[in-house]
């Protein structure tokens, strides 16, 4: 086995070499900017060196086995039939350093990348059995609505995917279901029943405000009905978000159809756009009710009475709603956890529903006080009130600036763009030389990536474009939350005057 040079310490001074079978690392140092060199992998920024920080260990977890048992025969690794197909035989020596890679990154993505390359592992293996002659099992399985392949005899190549892939080799061979039926079943009845909830307990807290007239019920019913409507906005700002160019479809419209026919490219702004005004209303209402609780206390204080009639009646409303409330919350998070396929919609559901129990619960406890307790305690209720207000008032600012940096191109989190770059280096692998810019900012709810490569200078027009073509398609059609991804190449001796 040849001996490769793995980087050891974090500032990457000291080389030590091993035995194992891996890429080589060197390190180059220049007055502008530290940059790491590892074969397989681009060079890059000074600014994303802190990637590869942990990467370096002296063993890697998975080593392939140094044999070939394909065809009933023991050979030498290099003469396995699968390694005829260059292009597999280096996807598949690099997998040992992608993985420790990944691995060391603790990267949100990981999982999802670690599925794609094994994916893609197999779908070279299905055009390539261990033998020329050789005629593959195929086994249709209901569950994905697929045909499996499996190989005739053991494969070294298939047991080296089974230990460095373990679930996703038992989840492609021996595909269970993610959730079974019921679980989807009651993920779905806890939506709906969140959502329909809302509409009720308007209108019960309405039949309590009228009989109270509680300024702390004016605030609860006051955020209940904004809730309702900021869903109807974004029901219909997603509505108008459909008229424009979807996710993965520019490419395709800009080269195959006339993108004057399109009124709105950019339609999936209005999300944002909504948001942002409905934002606005909810402020100005908000600042509206503090102002009255204001003066409703300073009314109190002069001595005037407070007014509220906080009977069985609103109290069993109110009382009725936290408890609906509490079985909302329970609910929810039982069913996120049987049902991963809805879980973020199921979680989203379960914060409102906790929110609302404590502004509830507040509303609650200072109309009991103002009303059954005399004198200055009728300040509770007005100032219950404002709380809420402030509340609200705060909770819709905050949506208003998110927004608002959204629209304007906020860079988005150093955490995002680190993931959106081991992305680049291991989910579309392309064989370039460096990475000399990487930018991901907001274009409304979606992300924008420009990126500047860096490829041999002997690379044709045609094979930079494709190149161009394969990160952007895999960027704008694979990657959830990407709207466009603006790839620029140049070749190693371009130099850019600014």
């Amino acid at each position: 086995m040849p001996k490769n040079s793995i980087l050891k310490d974090e500032l990457y001074n000291e080389i030590i070499y091993t035995d194992e079978v891996r890429p080589t690392v060197t390190v180059e140092n220049t007055k502008q900017k530290q940059d790491l060199v590892i074969e397989g992998i681009p060079i890059l920024p000074a600014s994303f060196k802190h990637i590869y920080q942990e990467l370096y260990v002296e063993k890697y977890s998975h080593e392939l086995s140094s044999y070939c048992n394909c065809g009933n025969c023991l050979g030498p690794y290099n003469q396995c039939h699968h390694m005829e197909n260059t292009e597999f035989k280096q996807f598949f020596e690099e997998l040992p350093m992608r993985l420790a890679h990944l691995q060391a990154v603790n990267s949100a993505s990981v999982k999802e990348i670690k599925q794609i390359m094994f994916n893609k592992a197999i779908i070279m293996l299905n055009n390539s059995p261990c033998q020329p002659d050789e005629e593959m099992t195929r086994n249709f399985n209901p569950i994905t609505n697929t045909y499996i392949i499996y190989p005739k005899q053991e494969c070294h190549v298939y047991k080296d995917l089974q230990q460095m892939f373990p679930q996703d080799y038992a989840q492609h061979f021996e595909p269970k279901k993610l959730a079974n039926d019921n679980s989807k079943r009651n993920g779905k009845i806890m939506i709906n029943l969140s959502f329909m909830s809302s509409f009720i307990l308007l209108a019960a807290i309405l039949i309590a405000l009228a009989i109270s007239k509680s300024m702390s019920i004016l605030a609860t019913a006051i955020d209940l009905l904004l809730e309702i409507l900021s869903g109807i906005v974004l029901f219909i700002s997603v509505k108008l978000a459909r008229k424009g160019i979807q996710q993965g479809q520019f490419q395709r419209t800009i080269h195959h159809n006339n993108p004057n026919n399109i009124k709105y490219i950019y339609a999936q702004r209005y999300e944002s756009l909504g948001v942002l005004s409905f934002s606005c209303i909810m402020g100005t209402c908000s600042i509206i009710l503090a102002a009255t609780c204001i003066s409703k206390i300073v009314s109190i204080v002069q001595g005037e009475d407070s007014q509220i009639e906080f009977g069985i009646v609103p109290m069993s409303i109110i009382l009725f709603t936290l408890t609906l409330k509490v079985f909302l919350v329970t609910g929810c998070h039982i069913a996120a956890k049987q049902n991963p396929l809805q879980k973020d919609a199921l979680l989203a559901y379960r914060d409102d529903h906790r929110n609302d129990i404590m502004s509830n619960s507040l509303g609650f406890i200072g109309a009991m006080l103002s009303s059954n307790l005399k004198g200055k305690w009728e300040l509770c209720d007005p100032i219950a009130s404002f709380i809420l207000s402030i509340y609200i008032l705060c909770n819709w600012a905050g949506n208003a600036i998110t927004q608002m940096k959204q629209l304007t191109g906020h860079q988005v989190d150093q955490e995002i763009i680190d993931d959106m770059m081991i992305r680049l280096l291991h989910q579309f692998n392309p064989k370039i030389t460096e990475v000399e810019g990487f930018v991901g900012y907001q274009s409304g709810q979606q992300i924008v990536l420009e990126i500047t490569l860096k490829v041999a200078n002997t690379t044709t027009i045609q094979d930079a474009h494709n190149l161009c073509q394969k990160i952007q398609n895999g960027f704008e059609c694979e990657v959830p939350g990407i709207e466009r991804c603006f790839v620029h190449v140049e070749t190693e001796d371009c130099k850019n005057e600014f």
